[in-house]
């Protein structure tokens, strides 16, 4: 299950923490994502079953590449021919992961290197 910005949701903590219902990872995730990013996240809001369904996670409710994708009527940002725009870009950075799944996506769709 890839998601519009490129991760892979069954490596992303905080999916496989609701599916599994583990409020250890929850809270660890919680608390690692809060340090790293500088953000406050509380365990409760460590809820996600995918981009593509009604229960996001927090910082994911207005995601840019799910309404740029769905204007565009595409599944992901590696099947846009403007790829990678310059908020995906920044947004790719310490994800590179992310990134090489796009750009796998990208390189079958249109072909050729980036």
């Amino acid at each position: 299950m890839l998601a519009f910005c490129g991760i892979d949701c069954s490596n992303c903590p905080v999916y496989r923490a609701t599916m599994t219902n583990d409020e250890i990872l929850k809270r660890e995730t919680a608390e690692k994502w809060g340090r790293e990013f500088g953000f406050v996240l509380e365990k409760s809001e460590m809820t996600c079953t995918g981009c593509r369904s009604e229960i996001l996670f927090k910082l994911c409710f207005d995601c840019p590449f799910k309404e740029c994708c769905s204007k565009k009527g595409i599944d992901n940002c590696g099947q846009c021919a403007e790829y990678p725009c310059q908020t995906l870009e920044k947004f790719l950075r310490p994800i590179p992961e992310a990134r090489a799944n796009l750009d796998e996506i990208h390189r079958k769709f249109h072909g050729g290197t980036l």
